[in-house]
Parts: C-alpha cells; structure tokens; sequence
C-alpha cells in the first residue's frame, strides 16, 4: 500500500512538471538569480573544483547539467517578443540550437539550483560567451515539484552528510513519507546502517535534532563514522559534547530560532576552535571578519556588533560538529583503558561499568558516596590523558589470530590498578593487574604545576586544536594533567594558545563543569592523606631492589615460564610413546632436553638482535614522519594562506560587480523615473487640448446654430418682402415689359448669388472652428445692405491681418455705377501660406536655436542656454577656463563644431567638464545617457508640436486659396454685368 501511494506521487509530481515546462533557452549568466541559502550555502572549495573543471571541458548543453527557474507567463511572454521567438521555438528541445532568451536590463530569473556552477562560470568563461542553459518552469508549479527540482544535483557537490539528515528528519517531521524516502536513498548502504541505528537511540536523535535550527553546523556532520561513535560507550561525555555545541550557539542568539536559522557555513567555519576572549590574535581575526561582514553576512552591522559582544566574554573554544568528530577519536584513546579495569556488559556504558564496580565505603566516608564516584572516575580518566599511549585497546573476542599488537606497558598498568582500587573501584580485572611489577616512581605524586595557557606567537594551529594531540604536545601537556588545573578558571591573554589549553576545554566540553577547583583541591588533599600511607608500605621493599634488578628478575622469570611450559608439553607426548618404549622415550628425552636449551639461548639472542633493530627502525621511521608532519604542515599552511588570498580577491571582484551594477541600476531608474515623468507630462498637456478643442466646438455649434436661426429668419423676411414687390410691381409690368425682363433676370442672378453666400459663409464657419485663434464679425447692417443691391457674398475678399480680422473691401454701390472702378477696387492680394523652414529655421521658430550647456564641476551638474549665435564664442570662454567639450556620447568636440554637432544629434545639448574631473567611468557615461534620453525626449514632444500647427496653417492656407480664387470669379461676373 504504501509503495502505491508514493508512486502515485511520483506520477502527479511527474505530470506537474509536463504541464508547467515552457521550453530550454539560453540565457545570460547577469540575468540569474539565487535565494540566499537556496539550497545550501556557498561552498568556496566547490567554486574553485567547477572553475578547474570549466576550464578544460564546460559541458551547458548536456540535459544534467541544466538549471531549472521559474518564470512567470507574463515575463516569458514579454521576453519571447523581444527576442523575436516563438513558444514553439522554445518547447522544441533540440540540443545544439538552444534559442537565446533576452530580458530588460535588471531583471532577476529566480534558479533552483546551481549556484556554484554559475559561480564558476562567471570566472572560467569569457567575456562574450557569458551563458548557461535554463529549463524554464512557470511560478505557480506545485510545492512539491518545486522541493523536488531544487533538490536535484548534477555537476555540482553531493549533498553533504549534514545535508541529507537534515532533509530526511525535516520531511520525517512533516510526514512526508515519499520524500523522506528518496532522501534515504542517497545514502550508502553503510550509511544507512548507521542512521538508523542512530535513529534508535532516542538520546542521541535528540542530541543531534537540536542543532537542526542552525543550519551553518550540518556541514561537518559525518554519518559514515556514527558506528565507531556508538561503540566507544561513553553515551553521557557524546551526549554532554552535543549539548555544549547548542547551549553555545543558541546563547550566541539569546535562543532567537530566526537569527539561528541565518547562520550560514562560512560563519561556522570562520569562528570555530577560535578562542577571541584568550587569544588576542583570535579576538582580531574574527573581530575584522565579523564588522567586515565576511562572516554572518545575514546580519546588520548591529547585529553583527551585538555577536561580536557575546563572543568577547566566552570561555574556551568556539565548538562545532567538525571538531566534534575529531574529538570523540580521542576520547576513544581515553575510553580504551578503562576496559582493562572491568568488561563493559550489553548496552553499558564505561561510566555506568565504573559506578557498578565502586564499593569503597571507607572512601565514601570523605564526602558524599555519589561526589566520591564521580571524583573517582574523573581521576581515572585524568590517570588515562597522561598515560593513554603505553595503555592500548585490550584484545576481545575468542579464538584471535596472532597478528602484532602494540606493546603494553605492564608497569602503567599497575598504577591505573592500584589508582582504581585506591580510590574504591575493585573488580577481578584490577586485582590480577596488582599483581604486576612496580616501576620505581610509583606512589610518588608530583606537586601540581600551574600550566601555561597563552604564549607569543601564534601557538596552536587551527587543524591541532582538535582530536588527538601529537606526540610533541602530550609529553609537555602531561606534568599538568590533573582535576585542580582543569577546573581552574584562571586565564591570561595571549597571542597564541597552548596544547594544554586545547585539552582542557576539550576534556570540560565532554565531561562538563562539576565542582568548584576549591572542593576539588579539599578532595584530593584528603584522599591523598588516607591513601599515601598504604601506598608507600606496599612499595618500600620493591624500590629498594632497584629497577635493573626487577628487570633482570623478570626476564629470568619469563624464560623459566618458557621451559616449563615446554618441558610440559613433551612430557604429555612422552607418557603417549612410553608405553611402547620406555628406552627410547628416555635417550629420545635426553637428547632433546640438551637440543632444547641450546635452542632456547640462541632464540634468545636473536630476539634481543631483532628488539634492538627494531627499535632502530622505529627511531628512523619517527624521524621520517616527524619531518613529514612538518613538510606537510608547511604545505598546508601555503594552501591556507593562497586559498585566502583568494577568497580575498573573490570577494573584492564580487563587491566591485555588485557596486556597478548598483550603480547601473540607479541610471537606469534615473532613466525610467524620467521618461514616466515626460509621458505624464505629455498625457496632462494632450488631456488639456482635448479639453479646450471640445470647448471651442461647442462654442462653434452654438454659433452655428444661432447663424442658422438668423439665416432663416432673414430669408423669410425677404421672401415677405419679395411677395409685397412683385404684388406692387404687378401693375407695372405691362408697361414696363423690358424692364420687367431685366429685373426678373437680376433676381434670379441675385438668388443665385444668396445661396452661394450662404455655403461661403458655412465654409467660413468651418474655418473659424479649426483656426483657433480666427474669428468671422458679420455686420447686420451691412448683410442688409448687400441683400439690398443684390450682391452675393462671394464678392467679398477676406484678406489676412496680423490680428486676424476679415473685412468686407467691396463697395457694392459704386461696383453698380462704374465697372471699371469697381474692378480695379476689387482686387485683392491674398497673402499664402510660407513653407515650413528648415531643421535650424524651425528651431529659431520653437525655441530650438538656443543650445543648453551642461557643466559638471565637483561632481554636481549645471545648466545655462546660449543663443545659436553665440555658441562658439561661449565654447571658447569655457575652454580658457579649463573646460573641455563634449557631446552626449562623450565625443570630445571644439569649439566651432558645437552648434553643428548639437543640432545633428537633435539635442541641441553640449557637455563640459573640467580638465581635472575628465574620467570616463560608469556614472559619466550613465549621466551622459540620462542627459541625451531628456534631450530626445523633449525636442521630440516640441517637433510633434511643430508639426501639427504647420499642418493646421498649410490646410488653412489651402482654404483661403481657395476662398481668394472664388472672390476673383465673382468680381469677373459682376464686372461683365451691364449697369442698370
């Protein structure tokens, strides 16, 4: 059942992701874009391995090596237009063609993965060739399928160990089954094995989920090696070293879980095994990297300045997990020996085995029973840091080959013994060592020197403040070891620290702090009064033989051992032949008894040989490693400090892109802010012209109306009037018959003359609507006065004044008596419309002839305008001030060709700048972009200005033409007109 569920799962995730993918592009390495933390921190090492690896073979277009994004629709829509692509184009997947994908300047492609691939890229390719190959996914996909394409890994480094069991316990939280499953998968079989039997250990589970809210330690996790850990059975020191790694970390934060969950691998890394409160070179190191922000990067600067207080005040090392693991190696040197005491039962640990060996109640009489085993076991393990080397591991199981173990030190053995029963441990295991020899110095307990914590110079190095000290450190750390110096609070500041100071705060970071050094000091001076006494009665015989004595004793002793065990086993061998021949069992006997101890002293000369050349081998092979510790620790401290170096210059490259492109960024704003500001303008200005043209037609409509209205009331009125005429003239027409003729023959000339002036009047209406600032003022009185003589209105010439006014030129009653003069008074000169002037012309026209210098002194930008007259001479005088000429693309210039450069590039705008701030750099040319964007977008707005009102003039000149050429027919017609 659940295998159905999670394939089902993998199936709806599978078809998510089908029907959110939107094609592979090529995109620009500048356009993408991580979450800080997403997925994991920055991994230096794994920068510099890709960067290695780009340089010889850079596979982007192989399918795993892709980095997956998310786009939203409308974004990939926008791109897509502006590359001149297709969705089909994108979604068409073949490999060695991969569209190129372009976005606006600025824009973020938010990536899933790949980091340090990008990371890479950017240093190993060059300059033009600056791209990866992205698989594009929209932003509203699935949470799950979103987890799953950022936990995907290709080139990149494998998840760490830390990496995958914060994965597996974060989903096992959430209940995620099939995705706390495909994390278990990544792991070893070995791993696996050891997880879960971590995971079974309820303790210890615990232990380690509690660092789970600071995700910066999980790179020192080492899952591989958890087995060794549990074996050791010191369940209480592991489970104490855990608690002192999160007490620190989350005391750092005062228990803040959202500033815990922003301490990242490079802040973990720059301050653990640092001790800033002792060493002054410390306390530097991580003061600089702390108000540098190298390290928590996250943080403000009052926050950096906040942690840089609580770290000031902490005593002892900076713990992690990666000095924890390195450390539990040499507890185990320390755990080894106290399985000579007693066996460990199942599932005991060495502490729990001490307390069930403890019985002394004379001893228990000092203090308290419970104090009294703690002090006891703490002495023990104190005997076992001085002492550890010459106490190997104790062989276990059955049946065991003979294969060559380290030698051991039966006199040490004696002393931990008698230590162990002295302060009330007593088992079979301690009593059989009591029976060992004794060394001279037994029972002699040196006075306690008060050990050096601090020296000059930079003392113990970063990669010897943890695990098993070498050989050097523990022959001088050894004369110090004991419970009142480390629980001894006294320190001094240094340069460096000592090999002691690493052990003690190693050795309280397991064991924890217990009693205070002077209860200690009480303790052991009580415990020294009742047991030195029957220590010094046991071993005063023994010392006085001497130690070569009780060295040639024992030789001896071993060799007889030696024989009879010999002689034993052929005498078992002879009971079995001597029932067949007693005689030759006796001669065979005889024999080999003498062959025998010829044998025994020549092995034994050889194995003295062999001792001897042994121990000159083992000399020269110390020799030889002591020199390569050395040559090694002189190469890794080079490594060390090129690897800085590095990091140093990786970082002032970083910091210089991020400051350009801010800088960028900021123009392109500037930019942006500016156009906004001319298109608001532009749309006010246009809303406003809108407004007054609609005013204008209805005061047009309202005009034209009225006009009708009197048009009509007037033309009925002259009907009237003509019906009255005619009834009047009725009588006279047969007497006036030629007359008559004539007149009806005016009348209708004059009709026809009405309606043409009715039109030319709707055309002049028409004209005034579209000529703002023309307006018509028809006199009443002389409108009556040419309906009187019967003149159309087309004789009436408009002629164009300076103030726009038309009047009427014609005379109608001496057009009636006199033709000529009237011909000669009717002529009228019409003034047309000039054409448009040329680009210098226009601009004299618009304002544009004036040229605007831009002048920059101390970095802040002035203006001032010149007329196009006087521009040469101004460039002149600013170069005499030391000033140099430029145009908006940073063209240097002189001074006669800056109205013709101005005026070509249609910003009518120069550039000055001091001969001492002439430096070509980001924000000039930025400025000078800004600069030009205006001019452009100014001069562009003026000349669609321009252009309309010539337009508008040329169509009303057009008209007028017109109009003029209508008048001249009309003054034609009247001219051939007999007079009456």
């Amino acid at each position: 059942m659940w295998h159905t569920l999670v394939q089902q799962e993998e199936l709806l995730l599978e078809a998510n992701k089908k029907i959110k993918y939107r094609g592979t592009v090529r995109v620009q390495l500048k356009w993408l874009h991580f979450q800080p933390g997403e997925p994991r921190d920055t991994d230096i090492e794994n920068v510099q391995r890709l960067r290695t690896h780009f340089l010889k073979d850079c596979r982007r277009l192989d399918v795993r090596n892709h980095i997956p994004a998310l786009i939203d629709e409308s974004d990939l829509n926008d791109a897509i237009i502006a590359s001149g692509l297709s969705q089909e184009i994108l979604l068409s997947n073949e490999r060695d063609i991969y569209p190129e994908l372009i976005f606006p300047t600025g824009y973020r492609l938010e990536c899933l993965h790949g980091r340090h691939r990008v990371l890479a890229a950017k240093e190993a390719l060059a300059l033009l060739d600056k791209w990866w190959t992205v698989d594009l996914y929209l932003t509203d996909i699935n949470p799950k399928l979103k987890t799953c394409l950022i936990e995907e890994y290709s080139n990149e480094k494998k998840p760490s160990d830390g990496d995958i069991y914060c994965k597996i316990r974060h989903y096992h939280f959430e209940g995620n089954i099939s995705f706390e499953r495909r994390w278990w998968t990544r792991l070893s079989q070995h791993g696996v094995k050891n997880l879960k039997r971590l995971l079974r250990r309820d303790e210890w589970t615990a232990a380690f989920d509690n660092l789970l809210d600071i995700p910066g330690l999980w790179g020192g996790m080492r899952i591989s090696t958890l087995h060794m850990i549990m074996d050791i059975r010191c369940d209480e020191e592991i489970l104490n070293y855990l608690g002192h790694i999160k007490n620190f970390w989350f005391q750092l934060f005062n228990g803040d879980k959202g500033a815990l969950q922003k301490v990242d691998r490079i802040s973990v890394l720059s301050l653990q095994l640092k001790a800033p409160r002792v060493s002054t070179t410390d306390a530097k190191i991580v003061r600089g990297q702390l108000l540098s922000g190298e390290s928590f990067s996250n943080f403000n600067e009052n926050e950096r300045l906040k942690i840089w207080e609580s770290l000031s005040v902490f005593e002892g090392l900076i713990p992690s997990l990666d000095d924890f693991f390195p450390n539990v190696n040499y507890l185990s040197c320390l755990s080894s020996c106290f399985k000579w005491l007693t066996p460990l039962l199942p599932r005991e640990t060495v502490r729990e085995a001490m307390q069930r060996i403890f019985s002394n109640s004379d001893s228990a009489a000092l203090t308290d029973l419970a104090d009294w085993a703690n002090f006891g076991y703490r002495s023990l393990v104190v005997f076992a840091m001085r002492r550890y080397r010459e106490i190997p591991k104790p062989p276990t199981g059955k049946n065991l080959l003979a294969k060559p173990t380290p030698e051991v030190n039966k006199a040490v053995l004696r002393e931990f013994a008698d230590l162990a029963h002295r302060l009330g441990f007593i088992s079979p295991e301690i009593l059989a060592m009591r029976r060992h020899q004794m060394s001279v110095d037994v029972g002699r307990r040196s006075e306690s020197l008060r050990p050096i914590l601090v020296t000059v110079g930079r003392g113990e190095t970063k990669e010897r403040r943890c695990g098993i000290p070498h050989r050097q450190a523990y022959e001088e750390d050894t004369q110090f070891l004991s419970l009142e110096n480390l629980y001894s609070n006294t320190e001094d500041s240094g340069e460096g620290l000592t090999s002691f100071f690493i052990r003690k705060y190693i050795y309280r970071a397991f064991f924890g702090d217990w009693q205070p050094r002077d209860t200690i000091i009480v303790m052991q001076e009580r415990f020294d009064r009742k047991t030195q006494p029957v220590a010094e009665q046991e071993n005063n015989g023994e010392r006085q033989a001497g130690l070569e004595q009780e060295r040639q004793q024992e030789n001896q002793a071993w060799r007889e051992q030696e024989k009879q065990v010999w002689l034993q086993e052929r005498e078992t061998e002879a009971m079995n032949e001597r029932r067949k021949q007693d005689q030759i069992f006796q001669d065979a006997f005889e024999k080999g008894k003498h062959a025998m101890l010829a044998q025994i002293q020549e092995a034994d000369a050889r194995r003295q040989e062999e001792i001897t050349r042994q121990e000159e081998i083992t000399r020269q092979e110390e020799i030889t490693r002591q020199e390569e510790i050395t040559r090694q620790e002189e190469i890794t401290r080079q490594e060390e400090i090129t690897r800085q170096e590095e990091i140093t210059r990786q970082e002032e490259i970083t910091r210089q892109e991020a400051e350009a492109d801010a800088r960028r960024q900021e123009a392109e704003a500037d930019a942006r802010r500016q156009k906004e500001i001319a298109r608001q303008e532009a749309e006010a200005e246009a809303r406003k012209q809108e407004a007054e043209a609609a005013r204008q037609k209805a005061e047009a409509d309202a005009r034209k109306q009225e006009e009708i209205a009197r048009q009509e009331a007037e033309a009925e009125a002259r009907r009237q009037e003509e019906i009255a005429r005619q009834e009047a003239d009725a009588k006279r027409q047969e007497a006036e018959a030629p007359a008559i003729e004539w007149q009806n023959r005016e009348e209708q000339e004059r009709r026809m003359d009405e309606i043409r002036r009715n039109q030319q009047n709707d055309l002049f209406e028409q004209d005034d609507l579209e000529q703002e600032p023309s307006t018509v003022h028809v006199n009443d009185s002389q409108s009556r006065e040419e309906a009187r003589y019967g003149m159309n209105a087309n004789s009436i010439n408009i002629i164009p004044e300076k103030d726009q006014k038309r009047h009427t030129q014609l005379d109608v009653e001496k057009a009636l008596n006199s033709q000529n003069s009237n011909k000669d008074k009717a002529q009228v000169t019409n003034v047309a419309p000039t054409s448009l002037p040329s680009s210098l012309d226009r601009g004299n026209s618009n304002g544009q002839d004036t040229i605007t210098f831009r002048l920059r002194k101390e970095g802040k930008w002035t203006r001032f305008n010149v007329q196009g007259s006087e521009v040469k001479s101004q460039a002149i005088t600013l170069m005499r001030h030391k000033m140099r000429l430029f145009n908006v693309d940073l063209g240097s210039i002189l001074p006669q060709d800056c109205l013709t450069s101005a005026v070509e590039n249609e910003t009518y705008t120069i550039l000055a700048l001091p001969e001492t701030e002439i430096n070509i750099d980001d924000d000039l040319v930025t400025k000078a972009e800004i600069i030009k964007t205006e001019a452009l977008s100014r001069n562009k707005t003026k000349n669609k200005r321009l252009s309309i009102q010539n337009i508008s003039q040329s169509h009303h000149a057009s008209k007028k033409r017109f109009i003029s050429q209508q008048d001249q027919e009309q003054e034609a017609f009247f001219a051939s007109v007999p007079q009456i």
